[in-house]
């Protein structure tokens, strides 16, 4: 039988759980609710926030879908849907969602910065930029619309213009530290090390572990001549993730410059093996002197990606031009 008022102690035994991510027992509570109060949207919207937090995506789409059935009008619920179908990779759904939700509440800063993220995903980058700057002029204080904002910038090439974003983004948020590690790609694109690793070090003090950083910082201090510096950090980026073959390949770059090619050699087929791309090492000048040994257009030979050859009387298209 419903009863409303007993489903809305439920709710706030629910709530308690939430805020201290007892989600299995928040789960619990707003069940209970939902049991006594089963055409009340809160109960639904509130568990599915509860499954997400809990890493039961599938179930917090049921529940915000079945919010959406009784209550077709919430902004909210839809944006909510749309991040997890967007978390989950179904790009179509989310951009569905987003959109949907913009119709009921076309003032919403946040969902113009999920809308314009899953375009950024699917290289529709005009209407990421339309979106993003929507979701700025909207909401400025939220720190992720600039962030958003900045790798786009990124990517087409406006290297200043996002080294701004990410800044405004940092400005909002001082612990935000894909925001500091991406400035530093941006000021190492730019040539400015020092600024890179200035960078790459407020990621690494919010982020001890993250490889990236520091493997991005070691090749800062590599192009700075810092070689010993250079392979700690990259050692250390290696200690943490084994499999990176461009982390590999720039060890291989350090010891090469060492003049100890025996190591290079070693290091620069570990790379090779996990994916360091052949052409990085036929380019690049740290192998200079290798090139002039045997062994390394042996290893190129080794791991250059194989042609097919087109059988006998085969058209073969000529890609434009």
């Amino acid at each position: 039988m419903a009863n409303p008022d007993a489903a809305v102690k439920w709710l706030d035994k629910g709530m308690e759980a939430w805020e201290k991510q007892a989600f299995s027992k928040a789960v619990r509570a707003f069940t209970k609710a939902i049991r006594l109060a089963p055409d009340q949207i809160s109960g639904y919207y509130n568990r599915a926030l509860a499954f997400y937090q809990w890493g039961k995506k599938e179930k917090a789409i049921s529940d915000f879908s079945r919010a959406i059935e009784i209550d077709p009008y919430d902004a909210e619920t839809y944006n909510n849907r749309g991040y997890i179908y967007d978390d989950l990779g179904k790009l179509d759904e989310a951009l569905e969602d987003f959109t949907q939700a913009l119709e009921l509440k076309p003032d919403a800063g946040r969902t113009y910065a999920n809308r314009g993220l899953v375009y950024l995903r699917q290289r529709k980058l005009k209407d990421a930029r339309r979106d993003l700057e929507s979701a700025v002029k909207l909401e400025p204080d939220f720190d992720r619309s600039h962030y958003y904002l900045g790798y786009l910038n990124e990517q087409q090439g406006y290297l200043g213009e996002a080294v701004s974003d990410y800044s405004e983004a940092l400005e909002l948020n001082p612990e935000f530290f894909e925001a500091y590690y991406n400035r530093g790609n941006v000021w190492r694109e730019m040539g400015k090390f020092s600024e890179a690793i200035a960078d790459y070090n407020q990621t690494l003090a919010l982020r001890k572990s993250y490889d990236k950083a520091l493997h991005n910082r070691g090749s800062c201090y590599f192009l700075l001549g810092r070689l010993e510096d250079a392979a700690t950090d990259v050692k250390a980026a290696l200690k943490i993730n084994p499999q990176n073959g461009r982390a590999w390949g720039t060890l291989a770059q350090i010891f090469a410059k060492k003049e100890d090619p025996k190591a290079a050699f070693k290091y620069l087929q570990r790379g090779l093996q996990r994916g360091c791309p052949v052409s990085e090492a036929i380019s690049n000048p740290a192998f200079e002197k290798m090139r002039k040994d045997f062994r390394f257009q042996r290893l190129i030979d080794r791991y250059r990606p194989k042609r097919l050859t087109a059988p006998a009387g085969a058209n073969i298209a000529v890609p434009a031009k």
